[in-house]
């Protein structure tokens, strides 16, 4: 709905006798006790995030504010973000009910002998603060990550799947893959969600095999199949009825397609689709694939969209022709639309070692716009947004931050903003007086502690039978004002009219304001603030 702003006008009287009010008055009295910071101060916001910022424009006119930051590690004498001559990467990101989980690896080859540990990172504020959670059992490191139904699962490099039920302490399923070979190559395992629970594809030493689970303790695999051999995956998606795997057998790209994580089928690559640079995900209740994309007159990155997993179609070009295309990771609904992050070359190398973080968004998964994600406070050469998740109202992008010698764990943290509203003036004017029946005037009104104040607020019949917020903010002893934060409400009389009284017991200098929010019926609405001050 398109919120519309209107101007609000705010009275505030003294009243000398209570009974002359009482029963009479729009609105029930408020008979606060003494006011204090804790009685009016602001309510609860999101935890602010540390870090560098941009925005980009977003959905209806509304934008996304992003923020980097630096991942803490604990291992090394380093600053916190990074240990020794590496530091650490986060390779998945997922949510559930206690929050945000990142996993990936800590490691460092001047502190930690043994080249690394995997870890895992909680954060319960939306990515604003982590908390690392080292698994040494599972060194040297996590490479992929999914949630479902409150379960986390991860991949280890030493072999198998690992479960958590709150991402912090972890426990290795008793089945499922022995090996992922080693430390040598960490995107051979893919898993995702789907299916009523968990598929994973695993590569291992030239051999594949498929693996299902319902509930990420214990996994059962697939029967061996021509179609899984040698099958090299580098994304996997999962809705509740099938899967779609893509990945490369020998030089040659795959698509593999299950209904029931059991029997695999080869589907045709789509015509000009680089698998080994792909990543697959579910949104908008279709598959969607970004990859490069070749043929005579392009090399860019393009999606293509599948109802079914088995006929494609491109319907877009994120980038039409550049030398080296971007790598999009997976995507994601957030708000109106969706994102999806990655990163593109800063160079003419193609981005080995000298790339910049990018957002895609779309309202439509057709019609996409290209951003820029800020660098982290420490920026690598190369900054490399893997995956993304959606957190309560912020979305998530995870990877590392890295040159030559140094590597950081990175988050980018997104939080929609509202597009701005245009205003209507009603040009009711605001008034204060010394009775309940005026006369009204915008003055500061000044009174003894322990008396009452009447507000009232004069909008539009437009406001008639809305719910009016009350809000206040309080001057400290140092002159400086609190913010606003709601402390009550009303409902508006056949005129648009609120009439609502205050009494502070003690000391205290407030001032009111009235917030309409919109709904079905009414437009939103805010208004002017008129000040009391009570005296000892």
């Amino acid at each position: 709905m398109r919120r519309t702003f209107l101007a609000l006008g705010v009275a505030l009287a003294l009243v000398s006798s209570l009974p002359a009010m009482t029963g009479t008055l729009a609105g029930a009295n408020d008979t606060s006790p003494s006011v204090s910071p804790e009685g009016a101060g602001p309510s609860a916001a999101p935890a602010p995030i540390p870090g560098t910022s941009a925005t980009m424009p977003y959905v209806g006119g509304t934008t996304i504010a992003w923020t980097a930051q630096n991942v803490p590690v604990v291992n090394g004498p380093y600053p916190p973000y990074r240990d020794g001559l590496l530091g650490g990467s986060l390779d998945g990101v997922a949510t559930g009910p206690g929050g945000l989980v990142a996993a990936g690896s800590d490691y460092g080859i001047l502190s930690k002998p043994g080249f690394g540990s995997a870890a895992s990172w909680v954060s319960a504020d939306g990515g604003a603060t982590w908390t690392e959670h080292p698994v040494e059992a599972a060194d040297p490191g996590f490479t992929a990550l999914a949630a479902h139904g409150g379960v986390f699962v991860a991949s280890s490099l030493a072999g198998g799947f690992w479960y958590s039920s709150d991402g912090a302490d972890w426990t290795r399923a008793t089945s499922g893959p022995t090996d992922t070979g080693g430390i040598s190559d960490p995107r051979r395992v893919a898993l995702a969600p789907g299916l009523g629970g968990f598929v994973g594809i695993v590569w291992a030493g030239g051999s594949t095999q498929a693996w299902n689970s319902s509930d990420g303790t214990e996994w059962s695999a697939a029967p061996a199949q021509s179609s899984l051999q040698g099958f090299y995956p580098q994304s996997l998606a999962a809705s509740g009825e099938r899967a779609v795997a893509v990945g490369t057998s020998g030089s040659a790209g795959n698509l593999l397609v299950t209904s029931d994580g059991l029997r695999w089928s080869r589907v045709a690559l789509p015509a000009g689709m680089d698998a080994t640079r792909a990543s697959t995900s579910v949104a908008g209740g279709r598959f969607l694939i970004v990859a490069p994309y070749i043929d005579a007159t392009h090399y860019g990155t393009a999606v293509w969209s599948s109802l079914d997993g088995v006929r494609w179609e491109r319907t877009s070009f994120l980038t039409a022709r550049a030398a080296f295309p971007d790598r999009v990771g997976n995507v994601v609904p957030f708000g109106a639309g969706w994102i999806a992050a990655g990163w593109g070359p800063n160079g003419a190398d193609g981005g080995a070692d000298d790339c910049v973080p990018i957002v895609w968004a779309t309202p439509d998964l057709v019609h996409w716009t290209r951003a820029a994600l800020p660098p982290t406070p420490w920026p690598g050469t190369c900054e490399q947004p893997l995956r993304i998740a959606v957190s309560g109202a912020r979305a998530i992008a995870v990877g590392s931050a890295w040159d030559m010698v140094s590597t950081s764990p990175a988050a980018w943290i997104g939080t929609i903003v509202p597009a701005p509203q245009p205003q209507l003036a009603l040009h009711q004017a605001s008034a204060t007086g010394v009775t309940p029946g005026g006369p009204f005037t915008l003055s500061t009104k000044v009174t003894r502690a322990g008396r009452y104040v009447t507000m009232r607020i004069a909008t539009s019949p437009a406001l008639a039978g809305a719910h009016v917020g009350i809000w206040i903010a309080m001057k400290g002893s140092d002159g400086h004002w609190s913010a606003f934060s709601p402390h009550t409400g009303r409902i508006a009389d056949a005129q648009g009219i609120v009439t609502y009284y205050y009494r502070a017991r003690s000391a205290a200098w407030l001032s009111f304001q009235a917030h309409v929010a919109a709904d079905a019926t009414h437009p939103a609405a805010v208004s002017n603030a008129v000040q009391a001050r009570w005296m000892p």
